[in-house]
């Protein structure tokens, strides 16, 4: 059975934020004795409190203390469960609602009461009734339920296991009586609960596309990444943003943006999870794409977009058309055309894709020359990226000014130190979401669309042949628009491109700088060569490797015939971390991960491009 397969053990690492997930709520470690219980919050004013007295949306619930020694504890992890020494903690999937068994003494502490969030300035308190406990947290309501002794402590309450093992089950919802009957379900009937969340877990599995191979390892490997994209989807249906898929939900943010979040979305398409995949996507273009077809690069778990919204650094910021990929890729692998036609606001799904694809044009190619333009901060994604867009101005001042700056003040900042740049990167996602519109165009009997996505198609594809190759280097580069000419550093991107190159000795040419250990030839790829000035292996994109960014390395490379250089680099990334941890970023000469961030669920990527260089399924 998958489901008893998919365990790993090991060390804990603090560092690492792991945990367990359903699609409810989160429990992350949280230091060496102890985790925090944590959601979506139901809307931006039930955030916890920063410590600049601004609300963050990620919302504490309980911290979770464990009288044992847990330093040199192994810890096991399973898809709803974990264990260690005399503990277990499990998370049913679609419970509101934790089992914790275990022999020790467990604490219990409400996130207000840690001063970490308070409304209207409440504190909350516990109140007991023989072995149970409730609380009142601001719109929340948690409800704690044992077999052990309930005892009051400072800020919270104990659960005395007597040494015996002890059942604790707690739950969390805004309406006090569903609390209760959560609470009452998980305790009376543990073991069917539990039975079901199996057998869940066993069927999401068992539908999981994987590459066949007698290597146990390598196939739980993959299994893990499934895990992982569906475990960072939050499906809490009182929240004001219902249902969103977050990058890493541990990782400290749990907002959405728009190249990464569509991708998973587009992922959970081939399983037996469809349904969540429509939902997901039909619930994110809503939010991120308003009625005059403007795209927010990112939303915050509240469904908020960035776009437009006064004192967000990415107030101007414009997204990628990944969803529009992630909407054609969804119907070709479930047959199901009726999305289109789906509510989505104001307009149907397939009228806001189109509003968004024309508009998407007029606002990001200001010139006309077929060349999408980065000119705003984030867009693209490339945070730290060496090249021209922060010749004028830092990351840091570019943050100040989009959050803060006011006027003619920020007039002046964009006259003086805004190098828009046509990133490689941008054109490749362009051509495949041309290519998708298209699709659903002709689905749809929309003469006129087709035509513009065609249209559209040969005239970007046209200009970067022309306009960002370099015959002398012999590859592909970004451009610098405001000066007119090349960027200077090699990016990764140009690799992505080779998806649309026909040219069979400009192929050559660029792999070539794959082997280069010069250049991108490191024990890992790096997202800029090696070789540029400003490179950093421990930077973002400035020199760091990205496992999910190696999917459109190897499928550019599969495309254009690399099929054993397309299979070695994504079999690299998929096994570039260990159990259920997947890197974002890693040092391309050490391969130790350069941020904290683990269970990326955009690292599920690397299975769709193993998939489509297998010849399994068809990116486009």
């Amino acid at each position: 059975m998958l489901y008893k397969d998919l365990k790993c053990t090991y060390k804990p690492d603090f560092s690492m934020q792991n945990g367990i997930a359903n699609d409810r709520w989160f429990a992350a470690e949280n230091g060496e004795n102890g985790f925090r219980f944590f959601t979506a919050p139901i809307n931006r004013d039930c955030g916890k409190i920063a410590e600049d007295g601004s609300h963050t949306l990620e919302r504490d619930l309980l911290f979770l203390d464990i009288d044992e020694d847990q330093t040199d504890l192994l810890r096991t992890y399973a898809a709803d469960y974990l264990e260690y020494g005399k503990t277990k903690i499990c998370l049913p999937y679609h419970y509101y609602g934790a089992v914790i068994t275990s022999c020790n003494n467990l604490k219990f502490v409400s996130s207000a009461e840690k001063e970490i969030f308070h409304e209207k300035g409440e504190t909350p308190d516990w109140k007991y009734k023989n072995n149970y406990a409730v609380m009142k947290d601001g719109s929340y309501t948690l409800v704690i339920i044992t077999d052990g002794k309930i005892e009051a402590i400072k800020n919270g309450l104990e659960v005395k296991s007597n040494n015996t093992v002890c059942k604790t089950v707690v739950s969390f919802y805004i309406d006090e009586d569903k609390t209760f009957d959560i609470a009452e379900d998980l305790f009376n009937n543990t073991s069917k609960v539990i039975e079901k969340s199996e057998k869940f877990w066993e069927d999401y599995l068992n539908s999981c596309p994987i590459s066949e191979t007698d290597d146990k390892e390598f196939k739980l490997r993959q299994y893990w990444h499934w895990f992982s994209a569906l475990t960072n989807v939050s499906n809490v249906e009182f929240n004001d943003f219902p249902i969103y898929v977050a990058p890493a939900r541990p990782g400290g943010w749990l907002g959405t943006w728009s190249n990464d979040g569509p991708e998973t979305m587009a992922v959970l398409s081939l399983t037996n999870q469809s349904e969540i995949s429509r939902s997901l996507i039909l619930s994110y273009v809503k939010a991120a794409i308003n009625d005059d077809g403007i795209h927010s690069w990112y939303l915050h778990s509240d469904g908020e977009g960035c776009y437009g919204r006064h004192g967000d650094v990415g107030v101007f910021s414009h997204g990628v058309p990944c969803i529009v990929h992630t909407t054609d890729f969804y119907i070709r692998n479930t047959g199901d055309k009726s999305i289109l036609d789906a509510p989505c606001g104001n307009f149907t799904l397939y009228e806001k894709l189109k509003k968004y694809m024309i508009n998407f044009f007029e606002l990001r190619d200001l010139d006309n020359d077929g060349l999408i333009e980065w000119r705003n901060l984030w867009e693209t994604g490339w945070d730290d990226k060496l090249g021209c867009f922060f010749k004028g101005a830092t990351l840091e001042e570019w943050c100040e000014m989009a959050a803060n700056g006011e006027g003619q003040e920020q007039e002046k900042f964009y006259k003086e130190n805004q190098y828009p740049v046509a990133s490689i990167v941008e054109q490749v996602y362009t051509l495949w979401a041309l290519l998708a519109m298209k699709d659903m165009a002709e689905l749809s009997g929309d003469s006129q669309m087709v035509s513009f996505c065609e249209e559209k198609y040969n005239k970007t594809k046209n200009c970067v042949e022309q306009k960002c190759w370099d015959e002398e280097s012999g590859f592909y580069y970004d451009y610098n628009v405001r000066e007119g000419h090349l960027a200077e550093a090699k990016s990764a991107d140009a690799f992505y491109y080779l998806f649309f190159e026909k040219d069979k000795n400009r192929i050559e040419r660029i792999c070539e700088y794959i082997k280069n250990p010069n250049c991108f030839g490191l024990k890992y790829l790096p997202m800029q060569s090696a070789d540029a000035e400003g490179f950093s292996p421990t930077g973002y994109w400035s020199g760091g490797h990205w496992p999910r960014e190696m999917s459109y390395v190897a499928l550019g490379l599969h495309a254009a015939g690399k099929n054993d250089l397309a299979r070695d680099i994504i079999i690299k990334a998929l096994n570039s971390g260990s159990g259920n941890l997947f890197y974002e970023v890693m040092n391309p000469y050490t391969a130790l991960p350069t941020s904290i961030v683990t269970k990326m669920a955009y690292n599920s990527l690397i299975e769709l491009a193993l998939l489509c260089i297998e010849n399994k399924i068809d990116w486009v």
